[in-house]
């Protein structure tokens, strides 16, 4: 997959393009919404022979129109998305600079050198997708241009509620991982390193391996998890317990939030592996007990339920 990375004002490219069909998109997540519409892209190239495209932004938009409310953090990052997009068989990747100068850009601009200019000849992409200075561009104004056709893919719903980026955010926050899990279509997962830490967990007999995050990713609230841990350059998949939060039980001057995951049946050191950990379940918040006697028994419940819950995974 070929990433090309497009900014405000735009220069002319030094790679000539094939005529493509483009999914247009912020895409955090590639939730289910999101595969149906690349999904619906890579079917219309495919037909017309044409070449398979995404254009999406970065960083997010509210970086710039609300840094009141400036989101930093993904479910899926972009390094994690291009490399997603590359798996479903996406031919380019146009990643647009979301900056100050890219915010004021007419609608008619954006069409004219983001879609036109890039050889675009089918766009496709959600119902409620807008463009341009003050979001002025929509769909319907996608479908006055005659240089593509534009194809729009209506809302996805799960019992009655949109599935949405933003929904599935609120659900890892609020701890229903179930929810969040069947909007994205498989397990949430991060993707990090294995690194020393305390070694507290291996004084009462439960050793966790250190998750240092590799990109930004929205992490899933505080609480005790069910995952599956795979070590990247190996491919192997393992099972555990894994516990995000500042484990309160511990006492130090300062809490700061950690993922540690305990790998069930599993003792070699693993640091400097590359891992990527896949959250199944969601067991109990995380709690301060009375000292770490009472932590252990509640780690050992934690283990038995979550290996008779494994045996659905």
């Amino acid at each position: 997959m070929e990433v090309i990375k497009l900014h405000y004002p735009k220069v002319e490219l030094s790679q000539s393009l094939e005529p493509c069909a483009v999914a247009l998109g912020f895409f955090d997540g590639l939730h289910l919404g999101h595969q149906k519409v690349i999904q619906s892209m890579i079917d219309i190239a495919e037909r017309q022979g044409l070449k398979k495209g995404v254009v999406t932004f970065d960083p997010h938009p509210s970086v710039v129109l609300d840094p009141t409310r400036k989101r930093t953090s993904y479910i899926t990052p972009i390094e994690v998305k291009l490399k997603m997009l590359e798996e479903m068989g996406v031919d380019y990747a146009f990643v647009i600079q979301f900056s100050s100068g890219f915010r004021s850009i007419s609608p008619e601009d954006f069409v004219e050198d983001y879609l036109i200019d890039i050889q675009v000849k089918s766009v496709v992409t959600g119902f409620d997708f807008t463009y341009g200075k003050y979001g002025e561009g929509n769909v319907d104004t996608l479908n006055e241009y005659s240089e593509f056709d534009t194809t729009v893919i209506e809302r996805m719903d799960i019992d009655g509620e949109k599935i949405s980026t933003t929904q599935i955010l609120q659900d890892l926050k609020e701890r229903r991982l179930d929810v969040a899990n069947v909007a994205l279509g498989r397990p949430f997962e991060l993707e990090g390193l294995v690194v020393q830490g305390e070694k507290m967990g291996r004084t009462i007999g439960f050793p966790t391996a250190n998750i240092e995050l590799k990109y930004r990713y929205q992490t899933p609230a505080n609480g005790v998890y069910v995952v599956k841990l795979k070590l990247n350059a190996h491919d192997k998949i393992l099972n555990g317990v894994c516990n995000v939060g500042i484990k309160p039980t511990i006492e130090r001057e300062k809490h700061t939030k950690t993922i540690e995951v305990h790998l069930l049946d599993f003792d070699k050191d693993i640091y400097g592996e590359e891992v990527t950990v896949y959250f199944l379940e969601y067991l109990r918040d995380e709690q301060k007990f009375d000292g770490l006697d009472a932590l252990k028994a509640k780690i050992n419940d934690d283990v038995l339920r979550a290996r008779e819950l494994l045996e659905d995974h």
